[in-house]
């Protein structure tokens, strides 16, 4: 969905950085609310100090970057994301913290477009060992974001604090909340108490900042950009299909593909071939399956027939 693209490249242009301004009028309590945020908070000192930095910051930063092939994954997770009740603004955070790269790494060694560490990623159902690392594959972490999501919403209530423990873990914002004394945003977000960590209190200005400023539809209208609210419609896709241990040089022939395009969307296959034992996810474009199940045919029926070429 080459628009959540062009958006974030015209908010670097000076007009639509301006028009920001303009989501203020009807967008905020929409976006906050999804969140559980007094609408409010958008005027207090902290998101006005926050908001300024960062249009700073997303000026100077090359965001169409390191995409690399996740436009075709945005419509499938967003849907996902959708039909288990989250907000889908949480998927804008991930396009933000990790560029959609899901080769990104964080110095602390969380991978992923969701940053899963090790230990959490196992939690949710991810497999992560030598041959497969799920973390890389967008669909699969994904499905352990929601997870994870779903438990800490369960557990404080409220899905700004849900994404503040997803960055600072569940028990460090207990803590916080019994320190504080409230789970008010305000007052967990005071830089002087520091009762969360800088990252995790920046983690939460990023989304909500991030949601308001992809939600601004009328500004993209009044700056002329309006006919860029009808693409990414009918752009392409991703298909899975799911193959046994095989090579994946064999894989990319059946789908009339290179193995490093092959690569490209698959991430979390970490050797050469598929590992043994085991039917396994993989991702080619939606362009590329006609070509992919007509090939795996041909192959069935040659083996079909050298089979009972055998035992005649």
């Amino acid at each position: 969905m080459k628009i959540f693209y062009s958006l974030i490249l015209l908010f670097l242009i000076s007009p639509l950085s301006a028009a920001f301004d303009t989501a203020y009028r009807g967008n905020v309590g929409v976006v906050f609310e999804k969140f559980d945020v007094n609408p409010s908070f958008v005027n207090s000192e902290d998101f006005i100090t926050f908001q300024t930095n960062m249009d700073e910051k997303l000026r100077a930063r090359n965001f169409l970057k390191g995409f690399e092939g996740g436009e075709r994954f945005i419509p499938l997770l967003k849907q996902k994301i959708k039909e288990a009740g989250i907000p889908q603004e949480f998927l804008y955070l991930a396009l933000v913290e990790s560029n959609f790269s899901p080769k990104s790494k964080s110095p602390k060694k969380a991978t992923g477009i969701w940053q899963f560490m090790p230990k959490t990623a196992k939690m949710v159902g991810l497999r992560v060992d030598s041959q497969i690392d799920e973390r890389l594959d967008p669909v699969r972490s994904t499905e352990g974001a929601i997870a994870y999501l779903k438990y800490l919403h369960d557990t404080f209530g409220k899905w700004y604090l849900a994404a503040i423990a997803y960055n600072c873990g569940d028990g460090r914002l207990m803590r916080a909340i019994e320190q504080a004394g409230t789970d008010e945003l305000e007052v967990l977000l005071d830089s002087e108490e520091a009762y969360i960590p800088q990252e995790s209190r920046n983690y939460i200005r990023k989304i909500l900042y991030v949601s308001l400023l992809l939600s601004d539809v009328d500004a993209l209208k009044e700056q002329g950009y309006e006919y860029l609210l009808n693409r990414g419609i009918g752009g392409p896709s991703i298909s899975s299909i799911r193959v046994s241990a095989s090579p994946l040089v064999d894989i990319a022939k059946q789908a009339g593909m290179s193995v490093s395009e092959l690569k490209k969307y698959n991430h979390h296959i970490k050797k050469g071939r598929l590992p043994k034992g085991g039917v396994y996810n993989l991702y080619i474009p939606y362009e590329s399956l006609s070509t992919y199940r007509s090939n795996e045919f041909s192959s069935r029926q040659k083996q079909r027939f050298a089979l009972a070429n055998k035992h005649r």
